[in-house]
C-alpha cells in the first residue's frame, strides 16, 4: 500500500485531486492519506443546482464526461484503477474567470489499486467500492472496465434525466 500511495503522490493531472501525504496509524491497524481540497459540488448536487436551460445540461455533462475520461485514462496508463467512481467522488467547480465552462476533479483515491495484466485481461486486487456503482464482475479485482462501468452509471442520470434500468 505504501508503494501505491507513493506513486499516487507523484501523479499529477488537472482533473485529479492530488494525493499529498500518506501514513500508517500508530497501532498499525489502518492508513490515511491527505489530498488537495477541492471546492465545488459533487456531480449530482451540481446538476440539481445547475442554472441555465435544461437542454444545456447534457452538453455540459458530455464536456465533464470528457474530463473524467481523460483523468481515468491517465490513472489507467499509470497502472492503477480508481476503484470508487461515483457521484460523490466527482467534484465540479467553476473554472478561473478567464476560462469558460466547468472543471471536474476526481477525488478519493483511497480505493485506488494497482492493475496487473493476466491472460484474461487487466485485473488487480479486490478493493472496497460503493456497491451501487460496482460492475457485476467486480469481485474479480480492480480493473479498468470497472471504473468505466461506474462512470457510465454515474453520468447516465444526468444525460437521460432518469436512473438506469
Amino acid at each position: 500500500m505504501r508503494k501505491e500511495f507513493q506513486i499516487l503522490s507523484d501523479f499529477a493531472h488537472p482533473s485529479i485531486a492530488r494525493v499529498r501525504d500518506f501514513g500508517l496509524l500508530d497501532d498499525g491497524a489502518g492508513a490515511f492519506f491527505s489530498a488537495d481540497f477541492i471546492s465545488g459540488q459533487d456531480l449530482l448536487s451540481w446538476i440539481a443546482s445547475a442554472s441555465g436551460e435544461p437542454e444545456e445540461i447534457p452538453r455540459v455533462v458530455r464536456d465533464l464526461l470528457g474530463q473524467a475520461l481523460g483523468a481515468l485514462h491517465s490513472i489507467h496508463r499509470a497502472g492503477f484503477s480508481h476503484g470508487d467512481i461515483k457521484p460523490a467522488n466527482i467534484m465540479i467547480s467553476a473554472r478561473r474567470p478567464d476560462e469558460q465552462g466547468w472543471a471536474l476533479k476526481l477525488i478519493d483515491l483511497g480505493g485506488a489499486g494497482l492493475i496487473e495484466h493476466s491472460q484474461n485481461g487487466a485485473v488487480g486486487e479486490t478493493r472496497w467500492s460503493t456497491p451501487a456503482y460496482r460492475a457485476p464482475d467486480s469481485l474479480q479485482g480492480a480493473r479498468v472496465a470497472e471504473d468505466l462501468f461506474a462512470l457510465g452509471l454515474t453520468v447516465f442520470p444526468a444525460l437521460a434525466g432518469r436512473p438506469p434500468g
